[in-house]
């Protein structure tokens, strides 16, 4: 990929990352430190101070940027896993086990190089679903690879922003 390219993916992704961050009302502490170069972490059950991040996340944010993804924060949290897997006669399948809470680190990523995410190169339509995800994000709905018991998933996670502290909802 030519520095040129690089330069503007970079400059979109921070951008399309403070466009997520303000439309759910993230607090202006956590955008800053942003333009800044740095990731914060919170914990959605403390309204306590933001902390950098350990040696632990930022082998996944490294991670993430391997697979295309730019994290702008880190979300902690308590997630109901509400039933495990079970095999019966070689049928995998979840099986209700009541009230299973587990820590959760979510961390909320944009793309780094939009036409590859997409999978087009036609600027209308990545335009069309940023548009889109910025929508969903006004909604409280952010992109994220999530780390329950330490198993990832990526995928939307639901947010809600209470004095501009970040609180996952589902």
């Amino acid at each position: 990929m030519q520095a040129n390219q690089k330069n503007r993916n970079t400059d979109r992704s921070n951008q399309y990352a403070e466009d997520l961050m303000k439309a759910v009302s993230m607090d202006i502490s956590v955008i800053t430190a942003f333009r800044q170069g740095r990731i914060l972490k919170s914990d959605s059950l403390l309204n306590g101070d933001y902390e950098e991040l350990n040696d632990e996340d930022l082998k996944v944010v490294e991670q993430l940027k391997g697979w295309n993804n730019q994290v702008y924060h880190v979300l902690k949290g308590i997630v109901n896993v509400a039933g495990a897997r079970a095999v019966l006669n070689g049928v995998e399948s979840l099986v209700s086990t009541g009230v299973n809470l587990w820590e959760s680190t979510s961390y909320l990523c944009v793309p780094i190089d939009f036409a590859k995410e997409f999978g087009v190169d036609d600027e209308e339509i990545i335009q069309e679903s940023i548009d889109h995800y910025l929508k969903m994000a006004k909604k409280g709905y952010l992109f994220s690879y999530t780390v329950v018991d330490g198993v990832g998933d990526m995928g939307d996670i639901v947010v809600t922003s209470e004095n501009g502290k970040l609180k996952r909802i589902g």
